[in-house]
């Protein structure tokens, strides 16, 4: 599980790897890196830096800040270190904590030759520049020694520690009952494959509202090679009912849990369902990304629903029904608020029946989304689920 730029509760800068897979090579001790891409989401503090390391080293590395005045200018304001690595996760404090501006960025200047830069490739729109030596003052990107393209920094700071990161979305989850007598519970299973303790906090949020500060929410720790497994996960730990989606928040510093969940009818005695991973940020429909979603041939023995959520900022979701002839039979266009999510069956969104070789195709207009489809046989109420994936 690779997880990158997370989004965390608290104004923040750069990217929280958890699982790097790649590192600078070809620099001589000193350099610095700077990440381009993941700026300081607001005006604030910084008080502690998460830093990915790949092996132990001391007097490893500085912490360095940087405003841009123009366009590939970047301008060294603050800085903290030396640090030692500390592998594999290093969180070290900003003393003092540093002010950021919106816009500002942050990079690492790597001090010994036991230490480097590490991060995790192919990330589409990160990059990081290259420069020798310790980098003072002002610089400017045409005398980086290099430009690394689709490189995630592993290094991410918040105003503290205690931040919690929201690494993954279980997109849809509940404890509802659903047309023709059927009831719908979801399991959650958590796993931690890795050598480093997991923990952080499962946040529930309802259908049709946004993100808020008061949703139920359960804490986990998960040790290494330990599994958790809390079954109607909705109902018996949140105490609530009805439809909606989790996110799971990683406390900085540890890592992120592999998630997944099961979501079931139990209304015949036994249970019929199916099983999907929680989804990562990146694996969101970005603007201007195109997905097809596969419809039954039955309408009469088929029911199916659309569903979304949404992520940080307001969505904007096109909606095209095509025959199988590639004929477009109904278009609708859905604006959404952050952080929402929302189920709508198949008639209500496109204002007619599904007919066979049907195809949803999903436009990401604005924002960023997971858009699903629910396909649920009417006779034995055994459901099915298909995520949109963009087209390559």
């Amino acid at each position: 599980m690779c997880i990158a730029c997370a989004i965390a509760s608290a104004q923040t800068i750069g990217n929280y790897v958890l699982a790097p897979n790649a590192s600078t090579s070809g620099l001589s001790a000193p350099f610095t890196v700077i990440d381009l891409s993941s700026a300081a989401t607001s005006s604030g503090t910084i008080g502690a830096v998460a830093v990915r390391g790949a092996q132990t080293c001391t007097g490893a590395f500085k912490v360095k800040f940087f405003h841009q005045p123009s366009s590939g200018v970047y301008q060294m304001y603050a800085e903290r270190g030396p640090f030692d690595v500390v592998f594999p996760i290093n969180v070290v404090q900003m003393t003092p904590a540093v002010s950021v501006t919106a816009g500002d960025l942050i990079g690492l200047t790597i001090l010994s030759d036991c230490a480097s830069a590490v991060g995790q490739v192919p990330l589409l729109f990160k990059n990081i520049a290259s420069f020798a030596g310790d980098v003072t003052g002002t610089t400017t990107i045409s005398s980086a020694a290099g430009v690394i393209p689709n490189f995630a920094l592993a290094v991410f700071g918040a105003p503290t520690s205690n931040t919690d990161i929201r690494t993954q979305t279980i997109v849809a989850a509940g404890a509802a009952q659903g047309a023709f007598g059927s009831s719908f519970k979801t399991d959650i299973f958590l796993s931690n494959a890795r050598t480093f303790r997991s923990s952080g906090r499962l946040v529930y949020h309802r259908e049709e509202t946004s993100g808020a500060t008061n949703d139920p929410l359960f804490p986990f720790t998960v040790d290494p090679h330990q599994s958790l497994v809390y079954p109607n996960f909705v109902f018996d730990k949140l105490l609530t009912t009805g439809k909606g989606s989790i996110d799971v928040y990683t406390r900085m510093g540890f890592e992120a849990p592999t998630v997944t969940a099961r979501v079931y009818d139990d209304s015949s005695g036994g249970t019929k369902g199916f099983t999907f991973d929680a989804l990562t940020d990146r694996e969101a429909l970005q603007p201007s990304e195109i997905a097809s979603l596969a419809l039954p041939n039955d309408a009469a023995r088929y029911r199916v629903n659309v569903g979304v959520r949404t992520l940080d900022g307001d969505t904007r979701v096109e909606y095209d029904l095509y025959d199988q002839n590639g004929t477009l039979r109904s278009s609708t266009t859905k604006t959404y608020p952050a952080n929402y999510y929302q189920q709508t069956d198949f008639n209500s969104l496109f204002g007619v029946s599904f007919q066979p070789g049907d195809t949803i195709q999903v436009v990401q207009q604005a924002g960023r989304s997971f858009v699903y489809t629910s396909i649920i046989d009417n006779t034995s109420n055994d459901p099915s689920a298909q995520i949109a994936k963009p087209v390559k």
